[in-house]
């Protein structure tokens, strides 16, 4: 997408000609991972599709949201998710569903 990490201390990582749109294989379903792709994809002028995506409920729920902010989005809930990311992003109003595993216990 663009990135790459700052040498240093920490997990610092910077787009300096910006964000790319392009297709993603995340080698573990991860949350964080498919969630921090796509806040990142958001912000990425095109089609950005990651493959290999974690479905977790809180994964679908943040789709939900990006999707009420004006961002393009299919896919949430299955381990292919595509962004049409770029666009201008508007205000949403959104409730939080409720925690699963708190929920479970």
């Amino acid at each position: 997408m663009g990135v790459r990490a700052v040498p240093g201390p920490g997990h610092i990582l910077e787009a300096p000609t910006g964000l790319k749109p392009t297709s993603i294989y995340l080698y573990e379903a991860s949350v964080t991972g498919t969630e921090t792709a796509l806040l990142a994809a958001a912000g990425a002028p095109g089609l950005t599709e990651i493959r290999h995506a974690a479905c977790e409920p809180h994964v679908v729920e943040l789709c939900i949201f990006l999707r009420k902010l004006g961002v393009g989005i299919t896919g949430e809930g299955t381990s292919t998710i595509r962004v049409e990311g770029g666009a201008r992003l508007n205000g949403a109003k959104h409730t939080l569903w409720g925690d699963y595993i708190e929920a479970g216990s």
